[in-house]
């Protein structure tokens, strides 16, 4: 059996849309068989999914910046040296990095 994907989500803390499409994004990837993590520092509201800091990269195969340039930057610093790809999704103003 084929282990399921596990996705980490890094919504602006202080954005509601991001914080909608985090909900949004946790829900369909669960229905889809994935495992969703998020930080509670994050999305205090998806509880369902939260995990530490410190294990937040244990077995990660995405994270998604849900945010703008800082958001970006703050994930690529998260997970980097775990070596996991970053997919950008832009909430914020500017957006050279997440578009």
């Amino acid at each position: 059996m084929k282990r399921p994907i596990i996705v980490g989500l890094l919504p602006h803390s202080e954005r509601p849309e991001a914080q909608r499409l985090a909900d949004e994004a946790s829900k369909r990837l669960v229905e889809l068989g994935a495992v969703v993590r998020v930080l509670k520092s994050d999305a205090p509201e998806l509880s369902d999914f939260h995990v530490d800091a410190s294990s937040f990269t244990e077995g990660l195969d995405i994270a998604v910046s849900l945010g703008g340039d800082g958001t970006m930057l703050r994930a690529v610093d998260l997970v980097s040296s775990a070596g996991v790809p970053v997919l950008g999704v832009n909430v914020g103003q500017l957006g050279y990095l997440a578009e």
